[in-house]
């Protein structure tokens, strides 16, 4: 792996643990509006208010908080292991599986801000923070490893 590839690696691994940090604190957050507790930060403003009591807070029953919570926190482990040295013969599978969670992750919060500006109507300032950091960290996996995960040669063609 090349040293540039490797800050970036670590970069998105900590982007990663910010939005752990950030969604924690929005689950915080929505759990003691749903409990009926005094909700604090942005929640009392009202537009996170909002987003979180649309029909969009859940998915299948769980809070999108929670959710959110397990993929950044898949992503951390996924980039976590692809910057392991021991772990280098799995590389291709290990960027596979990132690309994956990436562009999961990428698609869901592009979705997640569609949601907030077209249908509910209103901003969750947490949530756009966490969506806005997948998002730029989706596209920056990808431009960094696309060539890797294709097997696309970064070597010039000899004459």
């Amino acid at each position: 792996m090349k040293r540039f590839q490797y800050v970036v690696y670590v970069l998105l691994a900590v982007l990663m643990l910010v939005n752990l940090i950030v969604t924690g604190i929005i689950q915080y957050e929505y759990a003691l509006l749903k409990s009926g507790g005094e909700a604090t930060g942005c929640f009392v403003s009202g537009s996170c208010g909002t987003v979180a009591n649309s029909q969009y807070s859940s998915l299948f029953g769980i809070p999108l908080p929670i959710l959110g919570f397990i993929g950044f926190g898949v992503a951390l482990i996924l980039l976590l292991l692809l910057l392991l040295p021991s772990l280098q013969q799995w590389s291709k599978h290990l960027l596979i599986l990132n690309a994956i969670s990436m562009t999961i992750g990428g698609v869901g919060a592009a979705y997640f801000i569609y949601l907030q500006y077209y249908v509910i109507g209103a901003f969750c300032t947490y949530c756009t923070i966490v969506d806005t950091i997948m998002i730029v960290a989706a596209i920056l996996f990808w431009i960094v490893s696309y060539k890797n995960i294709y097997g696309i040669s970064t070597t010039k063609a000899s004459k």
